[in-house]
This record gives C-alpha cells, structure tokens and sequence, in this order.
C-alpha cells in the first residue's frame, strides 16, 4: 500500500511547511531564537536558515 506511505509523506511535508511558516513570522516580529524553536519545533540550524533567507530579501 504504496498510496498509504505517500499520504503520511505528504501530511509530514504538510506539517513542515507549517512549521516553517510559524518560525517566519515569529522571525518577521523579532522573537528570540529560542521561542521560536520552542514552538516551531524546528531545529535552530533550519531557523538560522529561515533568518538568513529573510536577510537577504
């Protein structure tokens, strides 16, 4: 059940994007590091990646 192994893989994707988009606005309102891994769940490395995504726009 191949189907079934793509759906799960798309729902974690799903919650990824998710998570990304809450440790960008929390980026975008200058919230320390800290809380944004806290609720984000993101790894600080993928913030600092985030940050400096947003630096350079």
């Amino acid at each position: 059940m191949a189907w079934i192994s793509e759906l799960e893989e798309s729902k974690e994707e799903a919650r990824e994007a998710e998570r990304e988009e809450t440790a960008i606005r929390m980026l975008k309102d200058n919230m320390p590091i800290s809380k944004i891994i806290l609720y984000s769940r993101l790894p600080e490395s993928r913030i600092l990646e985030l940050q400096q995504n947003l630096a350079e726009k």
